[in-house]
């Protein structure tokens, strides 16, 4: 059974389905024939970090619910489900890259600053450019060739 506070009690004997559970849900008691704990962030966060996607989580709580509110719609509250997607959809908004600040200020005119852009865009590897600032971040694997480029752009 899981309840809108998040909240999960399973009636179950099953140490397979306790391990299985576990993935998911922080343990807070249990007793021979129940187990009683909480979906939290950080538990639905392990459970994604280990190659669990949340349909998965939410279809074993729906496969896996009592008989007692398999006549409730939707088995599992909305808010639980929606959150579980949120919590999985968060994990991707951030993509870290490393990267290098390159300052160009001695670049002579904006046409060896846009040219510079340019190349690292066409490698692949340009992160953000500012040209008010006079400044690229590139990506670190494409440094030595950026280099190179902005020489012969300040030697023309």
């Amino acid at each position: 059974i899981v309840e809108t506070n998040y909240q999960v009690i399973a009636y179950t004997k099953s140490n397979l389905h306790l391990a299985m559970l576990s993935l998911f849900v922080e343990p807070k008691a249990r007793l021979p024939n129940m187990i009683v704990g909480t979906i939290t962030r950080e538990s639905v966060r392990r459970a994604l970090v280990t190659g669990i996607k949340a349909k998965q989580i939410i279809d074993f709580l729906m496969w896996h619910a009592q008989p007692s509110i398999m006549n409730r719609n939707p088995i599992i509250p909305e808010n639980i489900a929606d959150q579980i997607i949120l919590w999985e959809e968060e994990r991707g908004r951030v993509i870290y890259t490393k990267g290098v600040l390159l300052d160009v200020q001695y670049f002579s005119g904006s046409s060896e600053f846009d040219k510079a852009v340019q190349f690292a865009e066409d490698l692949g590897g340009c992160l953000w450019y500012s040209r008010d600032k006079r400044a690229i971040v590139v990506e670190s694997k494409i440094l030595s060739q950026i280099h190179k480029k902005m020489e012969s752009l300040s030697a023309v």
